[in-house]
């Protein structure tokens, strides 16, 4: 990605659309559309990262909020992409359309409390 501009690509994208206040919720919403095609926590922050941190530093956003928009949209996209839920399943005995309707439910809450507390609590 480094290599071939696209991280600067990103990084003036990023800096052209976001603020000081909305930074952190742009993190949310790239680190979601990432975890489709990425779904490991630290596959997924090397991705992330480099593209991020630039275009936090430009606009003085703290590396923390940055690593928790990051870490937020990559676990609750975990929630409709239930990996983690496969030991369960099997111990439980049900199957896995039975979860899926309950994991898109959280999710959409989910989204709702975490974006919430990112435009609140900047």
């Amino acid at each position: 990605m480094g290599g071939s501009g696209l991280v600067m690509m990103i990084s003036d994208w990023l800096l052209s659309l976001a603020t000081y206040k909305t930074y952190e919720l742009f993190s949310y919403f790239l680190s979601i559309i990432i975890s489709i095609f990425i779904p490991s926590a630290g596959g997924h922050w090397a991705v992330q990262a480099p593209f991020m941190l630039p275009a936090a530093e430009t606009l003085g956003v703290e590396p923390w909020k940055v690593a928790m928009g990051v870490a937020w949209g990559e676990s609750i996209w975990n929630i409709v992409c239930p990996f983690w839920a496969l030991p369960l399943i099997a111990i439980a005995k049900i199957d896995l359309r039975d979860l899926m309707g309950f994991s898109v439910l959280l999710f959409i809450v989910g989204n709702i409390i975490a974006i919430t507390g990112i435009v609140l609590f900047q």
